[in-house]
């Protein structure tokens, strides 16, 4: 049906709060918020203005799109925005729909082209009362806006829906409608998938990166009794992994300039006089960046112990042009919502090139049974569900783009914090030091993270400032009390001890705005003035 001409006056019924809130956050630039009141309003709205609306939405997201750099996106959204709205009359629902459509064609132009951006456009109201309603809503917006102007989100996932929520529906809607949940075809489909972007033989999809952990230690072969070497700096999931295969976790401290396991001193361990029963030696790829792992495979040859990598912050990370979860005996992984790579609740997998640790994988997160209601030992229930593996086909599909946003950004904190004179170098001594990024890797910055003197303060600092900070970790794992009966004690680790007391981790998500990046750092720099 192609709408008419509506030559009676709308009413302001006509007009909802969500759709006239809308139009305001649109026409102040706020395109993120925009596209979701926009979509409120097409959500309650029938008949034939459900396409208007829908066009609109598609203007919001389109420059949402261009905000973040994704010219690709906003390319194509908005064109289908124009696809949409093009049946309409000039003026509809008290819009000036032909100057907005006018005022869209050459943003296609530009974008296509690879041309600097028009002005940004407008959406004009033909009515009075619906005018005089959007610019009452405006000032009200700035209103309640002034005071949190420099609030900045430590991670703001609803931006990375916005730009696949169709993508994700239609994902979603394709498993309810097979109605098979527990593995079946679609996690198939991601474990090849997934094998083929990180170059193995083999991804055995599991419930958690915890028990992506677990997993990938006992199918490595390690047996109770055994010692594995693992960073005393990481997430808890590293040790308890560990424990739960019934090993001792046995800490080794870390490389002060990447804060990952020290090869080095791994090494010195492992050449002690009475060395530990070791059976593997985990390392973790901390906030994204491999650790050593041409020096962790020359100790793994020499002693004849497994690498298993710890790589639940490094989906798409490398060193030496090999990424992470080929670099092992096996890797685990972990799509925990807050992850680069991230599922809609908890997920992971373990990724490896040996066929008897992938058969011994896939017989383990199963209950140990190859046959229904027959076991071969006994394993665990740690399945991928259908649902979270659909969710994470559509997102690894986007993985290479959001990486290269990652390092983009974390690239421009660099340079924003050493023009304000934060970073320290040998030749100025300043409030904050950058972690090195080793020539070797190719870092996707799962994390940024810096250390700061008066650490604490500064993050009190922020938090009243409204942007988000994280302390990734505040106590050594040979400090925490679940560990106590390893024996280790205060001091034994000060590079770890030293890196819990400094680290800050700041905004960092590929959505993350220049402007949002400049307030950051302008406030650090107010702290330490």
């Amino acid at each position: 049906m192609v709408p008419t001409a509506n030559h009676m006056a709308p009413t302001m019924t006509e007009f909802p709060p969500r759709f006239r809130e809308g139009i305001a956050l649109f026409n102040a630039g706020e395109f993120f918020e925009a596209h979701e009141a926009l979509e409120d309003a097409w959500r309650e709205s029938t008949g034939e203005d459900r396409r208007f609306l829908q066009g609109l939405v598609q203007v919001a997201v389109g420059l949402h799109h261009h905000s973040t750099g994704n010219v690709v996106g906003a390319r194509s959204v908005l064109a289908r925005a124009l696809e949409n709205l093009r049946p309409y009359p000039d003026e509809h629902r008290g819009i000036r729909l032909k100057t907005l459509r006018r005022d869209l064609a050459p943003w296609l132009h530009a974008l296509a082209h690879q041309e600097p951006a028009p002005a940004l456009p407008k959406i004009k109201a033909c009515d009075a009362r619906l005018a005089a309603s959007v610019d009452q809503m405006a000032l009200k917006h700035a209103a309640q806006k002034a005071p949190s102007r420099t609030g900045v989100p430590m991670l703001d996932l609803r931006r990375q829906y916005a730009l696949i929520r169709e993508e994700i529906a239609a994902a979603i809607d394709r498993v309810c409608s097979s109605q098979r949940f527990i593995l079946s075809d679609e996690v198939d489909a991601f474990e090849r998938e997934a094998s083929a972007f990180l170059g193995v033989a083999e991804t055995i999809g599991c419930a958690s990166g915890s028990d992506a952990l677990w997993l990938s230690l006992v199918a490595a072969g390690v047996k109770p009794g055994d010692e594995v070497i693992t960073t005393p700096f990481s997430f808890f999931a590293s040790a308890s992994a560990i424990t739960h295969a019934g090993a001792r976790p046995a800490f080794v401290d870390i490389d002060p300039a990447t804060l990952n396991l020290s090869a080095e001193a791994v090494e010195q361990k492992l050449r002690s006089s009475q060395p530990p029963r070791v059976s593997a030696i985990l390392p973790v790829h901390l906030y994204g960046q491999c650790a050593d792992m041409d020096a962790f495979a020359s100790v793994g040859k020499e002693f004849n112990v497994a690498i298993i990598e710890d790589a639940a912050q490094a989906f798409g990370a490398a060193w030496n042009d090999r990424r992470a979860g080929a670099l092992g005996k096996a890797a685990a992984f972990s799509f925990y919502p807050t992850k680069n790579l991230s599922a809609y609740g908890d997920a992971g997998c373990v990724s490896t090139n040996d066929d008897a640790i992938a058969e011994r994988l896939r017989l383990l997160r199963n209950h140990g049974s190859r046959q229904r209601y027959h076991h071969d030992e006994a394993g665990w229930n740690s399945r991928l569900d259908a649902v979270q593996a659909a969710v994470l086909r559509v997102k690894l599909k986007h993985l290479e783009e959001w990486n290269a946003a990652r390092r983009e950004r974390a690239a421009r904190y660099d340079e924003l914090l050493r023009d304000a004179g934060l970073l320290a170098s040998e030749a100025r001594s300043a409030p904050l030091h950058a972690l090195e990024t080793r020539r070797e890797a190719f870092h996707i910055f799962h994390q940024y993270v810096i250390r700061a003197s008066r650490r604490d303060e500064l993050r009190a600092f922020l938090t009243a400032e409204k942007i988000g900070t994280e302390i990734y970790y505040p106590i050594p794992l040979h400090l925490q009390p679940p560990l106590a009966y390893l024996g280790y004690s205060a001091g034994d680790f000060p590079e770890a001890e030293r890196a819990a007391e400094e680290v800050i981790a700041l905004p960092m998500f590929p959505e993350l705005t220049a402007e949002e990046q400049r307030l950051v750092v302008q406030a650090i720099t107010r702290f330490y003035s």
